[in-house]
C-alpha cells in the first residue's frame, strides 16, 4: 500500500483527480489530493497568492505521512519539487506527469521560449495578476480529450494565481529519486523542452510514456492510475 498525495496543476483543483484517486484506492492505495490556495471556485484576491503558500499546502497534507509519492501534474510539478526539497525524509519518490521541474533561481515560466515567455508574463499582467484558463476553443485541441470533456474542463478551471509562476525559487538538494510521464500524443515525435530533457541523464530520474494527451487524469484515468502503481510497486 502507497500513500499518493496528487498535487493538481494550474488552474484545476481536487477534483481533477477524483478518477484516478478512485482507481487507486481500488488498487489498495491511499490517495490524497489537495486544492491549492487561490484555485478554490470563490478564492478571495488569488492574485495574492505566491508560491510559498503552496508550498505550504502540500507540506501540510504530508503532515503525519511518511514514504509518500508526490503525484505532480503540469504547474504542480513546482509544488512537488519543492516539497520534497523541504521534507526529502518523508518523500519516497516523485511523479511528474507532464510536470514543471524547479531549478534553483528561476521560475516557473523560465522553462518556456523567450517569445512564450515575454507573451504569458503580459498575459498575466494584462488579466491583474492570473494566468487566464485555457477556454473550451484550446482544449478542443488537446488529442485525446471528447467534447464532453473539454466543456467540463471548461467550466470548472480557474483563473491561476500569477506570482506562483514568476518568482524565483531556492532549491536546495538534487531533485530525486523521480520519474517523469510524457504524454506522448502531446509531442511532436516526443520531443521534450531542453530543461527536461536533460534529466534523462540525471542520477534518479527515469521516463515513462503514457498514450494520452495533456490531461491523462481526465481522459484516462484508469492508463494512469496503472501507471502510477506500476511505478510504485518498481520503487517498493
Amino acid at each position: 500500500m502507497t500513500d499518493f498525495v496528487l498535487i493538481p496543476g494550474a488552474w484545476s483543483g481536487a477534483w481533477v483527480w477524483e478518477p484516478v484517486a478512485g482507481a487507486l484506492r481500488e488498487r489498495g492505495h491511499r490517495a490524497h489530493s489537495v486544492t491549492l490556495t487561490g484555485l478554490e471556485p470563490d478564492a478571495e484576491e488569488p492574485s495574492r497568492v505566491g508560491l510559498d503558500d503552496h508550498v505550504k499546502d502540500g507540506l501540510a497534507m504530508l503532515s503525519g505521512l511518511d514514504d509518500v509519492v508526490l503525484v505532480a501534474h503540469d504547474y504542480g510539478g513546482m509544488v512537488a519539487g519543492l516539497v520534497a526539497d523541504h521534507v526529502p525524509e518523508q518523500v519516497t519518490h516523485s511523479i511528474y506527469i507532464e510536470g514543471f521541474v524547479p531549478r534553483d533561481g528561476l521560475c516557473a515560466l523560465d522553462g518556456l521560449p523567450d517569445n512564450q515567455l515575454a507573451a504569458e508574463r503580459a498575459l498575466i499582467e494584462a488579466a491583474g495578476g492570473l494566468w487566464p484558463a485555457p477556454d473550451h476553443e484550446l482544449l478542443c485541441d488537446v488529442p485525446d480529450l471528447s467534447g464532453r470533456d473539454a466543456r467540463r474542463l471548461a467550466e470548472r478551471l480557474v483563473p491561476h494565481p500569477g506570482r506562483t509562476l514568476t518568482e524565483p525559487v531556492t532549491v536546495k538538494h538534487p531533485i530525486g529519486p523521480a520519474t517523469y510521464v510524457v504524454c506522448g500524443l502531446d509531442h511532436t515525435h516526443g520531443l521534450l523542452c531542453p530543461a527536461i530533457q536533460a534529466l534523462r541523464s540525471e542520477p534518479g530520474w527515469t521516463f515513462r510514456t503514457l498514450h494520452a494527451g495533456y490531461w491523462p487524469m481526465v481522459s484516462v484515468p484508469e492508463q494512469l492510475a496503472a501507471l502510477l502503481d506500476e511505478i510504485a510497486r518498481e520503487i517498493a
